[in-house]
């Protein structure tokens, strides 16, 4: 997803967003096919329109359920699906928690879920 550099002095970042866009899509087909995935998102600069060769991705993940209730655990259990040439953020939310703070008007989730991109 990253393109190699023009020249050996100069070191010049791009990012291929539809292929990087691609790549997310074969992931979030194959945890929803393994995992207890309801709904799974990009979002923040990638979603945007806005990435650059050096922009981290942005996925917010939402489960039916899980065993873990600490969220820190739950990242760490997608992580290793995540395997990409840049930086990764997870949220990942059991099907309640986002909407109890969309209720209770969480201007970061509402920023979220207006940006975001389905995938």
């Amino acid at each position: 997803m990253q393109r190699p550099p023009s020249s050996g002095t100069v070191k010049i970042i791009s990012l291929d967003c539809e292929a990087l866009l691609a790549r997310l899509r074969a992931i979030a087909s194959q945890i929803r096919w393994e995992c207890d995935v309801e709904d799974i998102h990009v979002f923040g600069s990638l979603a945007r329109g806005d990435a650059t060769g050096t922009s981290d991705v942005d996925v917010l993940i939402i489960v039916q359920r899980s065993t873990e209730a600490d969220m820190v655990r739950r990242i760490l259990s997608f992580l290793p699906y995540f395997d990409l040439d840049r930086g990764t953020d997870l949220l990942v939310y059991i099907r309640a928690e986002p909407e109890q703070q969309l209720a209770a008007q969480n201007p970061f989730l509402h920023r979220i879920w207006r940006e975001s991109l389905p995938l």
